[in-house]
């Protein structure tokens, strides 16, 4: 990850349909736009979990209504492995693609793009994956080891701390939000790693933490609470 192209977020070129096409490196926002594109194709898992309350009691009720809350709050969260089988995704190879492209070609659509994988010879396509794979910049498994900026993978997933990494960017350098969007992943890596204070990363106390969870629980309870109200 400390290849130069990468650090400087050099584009990559590849030429379809006798067109040139320059593919750039994804930024923070690209990936906060995919990301949203993930949640939003999730099903709702509260919705399984409404049909299972009729005819239980309101305790039975309040247990079901709490693990779908459990399940909505892990659902909004995007790992590498999701990331990973998203791409692999027409939908998503497409829109990943497109999202490279764009910004030195802006005009180019996404349905256009879409027609032209279709017509892209089988053949060329691995070469096509090559060239993506070459510059999204996004840290693999063996990378995961440096603790500025990867959390420890948990049951094969690897979170990636989007707000961890915003925070010690912002804290560090004083960026904005806006400014840290347009980062690549390899950026942020050199920017993190290379700070003297990129390992000071900031615990909560035993007080902060209780107070974090009293308000985990309270909002908990507020969900639960307005979910009953509707089902009387």
């Amino acid at each position: 990850m400390d290849g130069l192209s990468q650090l400087t977020a050099a584009d990559h070129s590849m030429v379809i349909d006798g067109r040139a096409y320059c593919l750039s490196p994804l930024t923070l926002a690209d990936y906060g736009r995919i990301e949203n594109q993930i949640l939003a194709s999730r099903p709702d898992p509260c919705d399984a979990v409404y049909q299972r309350l009729a005819g239980l009691g309101r305790e039975e009720q309040e247990q079901e209504l709490s693990r779908a809350y459990d399940l909505a709050a892990a659902a909004r969260h995007v790992t590498l492995d999701d990331l990973d089988q998203w791409w692999r995704t027409p939908t998503g190879f497409c829109r990943r693609f497109w999202l490279m492209i764009r910004k030195r070609q802006p005009h180019v659509a996404l349905e256009e793009v879409a027609a032209m994988l279709q017509r892209l010879p089988v053949e060329r396509r691995p070469e096509l994956v090559r060239c993506m794979e070459a510059c999204h910049g996004l840290p693999d498994e063996r990378e995961t080891e440096c603790a500025a900026v990867a959390d420890d993978a948990a049951d094969g997933d690897i979170a990636v701390p989007w707000r961890e990494w915003a925070r010690r960017l912002s804290r560090i350098y004083g960026w904005t939000p806006g400014q840290i969007g347009q980062l690549t992943i390899a950026q942020v890596w050199l920017y993190l790693t290379e700070s003297p204070h990129a390992s000071a990363r900031r615990r909560m106390s035993p007080a902060e933490g209780q107070a974090y969870c009293a308000r985990r629980q309270q909002h908990r309870q507020q969900w639960i609470r307005q979910m009953m109200e509707k089902l009387q």
